[in-house]
């Protein structure tokens, strides 16, 4: 049993194989159809803000989301075209979302091809540290009490870390950054 523990161990704290994407790079191409089967294009002639969540039943995924509708008009305003990407079921984000008022593009990606694309790998040490930081229990906290009366299940990795980007009308990356708990985004006041 202590042998399987150190394995484990030694196996978990390898780095993540993922190549980080860096301000300057040419954004990583996909096209990919959204959860009402609408086509989507990055990088597009627009600037973009791409957010990677964790999954529809993460009550701090829940918390950024709130985040995001509320200033969706704002972040419209200054020229962005907003698309937010979950590691879950284009079923269960439909779900999740049926009541919300959004002009954002929203993607399932249970298969995590795009966070492959833009480097943004699961991470076992993240996440365990992230129990020891008082604004994620905070997030947790506020987060479950959004949910109303439609509360997802999990499915998407527990393990799962946010990562948050701009890119530019050429397709450059004007910001990556990758979150260093699984409450960590790129605050949106730094965009507005």
């Amino acid at each position: 049993m202590t042998k399987l523990l150190f394995i484990l161990g030694l196996i978990l704290s390898i780095p993540c194989l993922g190549q980080k994407i860096n301000v300057g790079d040419t954004a990583p191409t996909f096209t990919v159809k959204d959860i009402y089967e609408k086509e989507i294009t990055i990088p597009s002639n627009s600037k973009t803000l791409l957010f990677f969540m964790r999954y529809a039943g993460c009550p701090i995924c829940n918390l950024r989301m709130q985040e995001l509708i509320e200033n969706q008009s704002q972040l419209k305003d200054k020229g962005y075209q907003l698309i937010v990407v979950y590691q879950s079921s284009d079923s269960t984000l439909r779900e999740y979302l049926k009541n919300e008022n959004l002009t954002m593009t929203i993607i399932g990606d249970p298969n995590r091809k795009l966070y492959k694309k833009y480097g943004v790998e699961p991470s076992f040490w993240i996440t365990f540290s992230s129990a020891f930081k008082r604004n994620t229990y905070k997030n947790k906290r506020d987060g479950e009490r959004l949910y109303g009366s439609i509360k997802p299940k999990r499915d998407g990795s527990l393990m799962g870390i946010p990562a948050d980007f701009i890119i530019s009308e050429n397709g450059l990356i004007l910001r990556a950054y990758y979150g260093q708990s699984i409450s960590d985004h790129l605050p949106l006041k730094e965009i507005l």
